[in-house]
């Protein structure tokens, strides 16, 4: 919730090893699939919808929700933690498909930004090491492409200041920006 991106936890210990891995991929719904989800309901799953699967089954909705089999519960110890981002088009297929809306799905069928989902991954693994102990094991997989471009901006003091209904100084609105990661002049 603290960056507005929608993360997914799966046990580990559910999701079967390939090469000594437990591995999700994302997918379309083959013919005849179907899946228990987190609420307790099972879906026979049409053609063409975008899952989360280990090497054989569907474990998740994508960007949806996910699956009873893949839970995590009291007895986890290893996660695999997914964080995404979803094309809209897929979520709401999803949505219309199945009949229902989630907090997630609702995020994802509006569009996300890319960023999102690799800053999130990362606020995730530390709040895990922080609060929980967690070690990380493994970096970041990125299964689509990714760029970061660096943006000018330009920003009309005075402009800002009628904006925010505040009178600030230019000075404290650099030192704000820079303390935020910007560089500011």
């Amino acid at each position: 919730l603290e960056y507005g991106n929608p993360l997914h936890a799966f046990d580990a210990k559910k999701i079967p090893e390939i090469n000594g891995k437990h591995t999700i991929k994302v997918r379309l719904t083959k013919k005849d699939e179907s899946i228990k989800t987190l609420d307790g309901k099972e879906y026979k799953l049409p053609e063409g919808l975008l899952v989360i699967a280990d090497h054989e089954k569907p474990v998740a909705v994508a960007g949806v929700m996910g699956g009873e089999n893949s839970e995590i519960d009291g007895s986890t110890v290893d996660i695999i933690l997914e964080s995404a981002n979803f094309s809209p088009k897929y979520i709401r297929k999803s949505q219309r498909e199945l009949g229902f809306v989630t907090e997630a799905s609702s995020r994802f069928a509006k569009g996300l930004s890319s960023f999102l989902s690799i800053v999130s991954a990362f606020r995730a693994a530390d709040l895990f090491v922080e609060i929980c102990g967690g070690e990380i094991i493994e970096g970041v997989y990125n299964s689509g492409s990714f760029e970061i471009k660096e943006r000018k901006v330009i920003v009309n003091i005075e402009k800002l200041k009628e904006y925010l209904s505040i009178n600030i100084k230019t000075d404290d609105i650099v030192k704000i920006l820079n303390s935020l990661g910007f560089e500011a002049q």
